[in-house]
């Protein structure tokens, strides 16, 4: 999975997800604990 900002930055991820809504609870999750600006 991979993350694209308005700027063009990306985050991207290692690990393939089995699905498209196993990779956005992914994102959920991440967002959530540690929060969006992990992204920045």
């Amino acid at each position: 999975m991979e993350v694209i900002r308005a700027d063009g930055q990306s985050t991207d991820w290692n690990e393939t997800s089995a699905t498209d809504e196993e990779a956005w609870e992914e994102f959920i999750y991440v967002s959530e604990t540690e929060g969006i600006s992990v992204f920045e």
